[in-house]
């Protein structure tokens, strides 16, 4: 079975973007602020996918610009999200227990996390008073929100396909209709995060599990840099979000934040030799 992966590199933009996994349709785009992309500094958003014919795991991070290089807690906390998504999710647990799972991840990785950040080079143009605000960052550690979703399409173990998804922060989340109508966006709350210091901070993640009827026929999950235009957006054209990108060097879309977007569409039939049972 072939498996795609994918990574955003946090030093490039990336354009509209479309892969198809099996019974499943990809799209993604990145953009990094004006005054990243002139500094050459990367981008603070991070996404990560992995998807088979049988289902796909995937994390969206947002980094805190205010906190100590947020872009470094947006990756650690994407890869191992991913790999908690991939395999670490219990096998037809239900909603509590798979919150619990992903608090105990949360505490667990501040360890490993806080040696990267002790760790992390400062610019060599840090100098001065420059390099006593980021070792005072540093010392209050790294910060991201973030969105985790993993989908497994219709097979013996579960017939109507599993979606499950969890967030902290204010990324959105946004369900489309099989004719192309979005619901509203899932919105979260603004001081919730993780962070390499204090773990989750602004309350318990948040996390629902559904069969993918119920979730339509796709999602779209983007950062708070995309929200001034894609939150009023209420029909996906047939062709995809294609507007979208060309809006991203227009007025309707800050200069001054990372954006990040990503869409999965999924067909609810399973192909034909989709009939092994979904792994945990």
């Amino acid at each position: 079975m072939n498996t795609y992966e994918y990574r955003l590199d946090p030093a490039e933009d990336v354009p509209l973007t479309t892969v198809v996994v099996g019974p499943a349709l990809y799209r993604f785009a990145a953009r990094r602020a004006d005054e990243s992309r002139l500094a050459g500094e990367p981008s603070q958003d991070d996404l990560v996918l992995r998807a088979d014919e049988t289902g796909a795991s995937f994390c969206i991070c947002d980094g805190v610009s205010l906190s100590f290089f947020g872009g470094l807690a947006a990756r650690l906390l994407g890869d191992a999200l991913l790999e908690w998504c991939a395999s670490g999710i219990p096998a037809k647990a239900g909603e509590p227990q798979v919150r619990l799972s992903l608090e105990r991840l949360l505490a667990d990785l501040t360890h490993t996390a806080g040696e990267a950040v002790r760790s992390h080079p400062l610019p060599n143009s840090a100098a001065g008073l420059l390099r006593e605000v980021l070792e005072d960052k540093r010392r209050l550690g790294s910060e991201a929100m973030f969105v985790f979703g993993r989908v497994d399409f219709p097979c013996t173990a579960y017939p109507a396909g599993r979606l499950v998804l969890g967030r902290m922060g204010d990324i959105r989340i946004r369900f489309a209709a099989a004719d192309g109508q979005w619901e509203s966006s899932l919105t979260g709350f603004t001081e919730q995060r993780w962070s390499t210091r204090r773990g989750a901070v602004g309350g318990r993640p948040a996390v629902l599990i559904t069969e993918l009827p119920a979730a339509r026929s796709g999602l779209t999950v983007y950062t708070d840099g995309w929200a001034a235009f894609c939150d009023g957006v209420t029909t996906l054209p047939p062709e995809g979000p294609d507007p979208w990108c060309a809006a991203r060097d227009g007025e309707e879309l800050p200069a001054d934040d990372d954006q990040l977007f990503f869409q999965m569409q999924w067909q609810m039939e399973p192909p034909p030799d989709h009939e092994e049972e979904a792994s945990s």
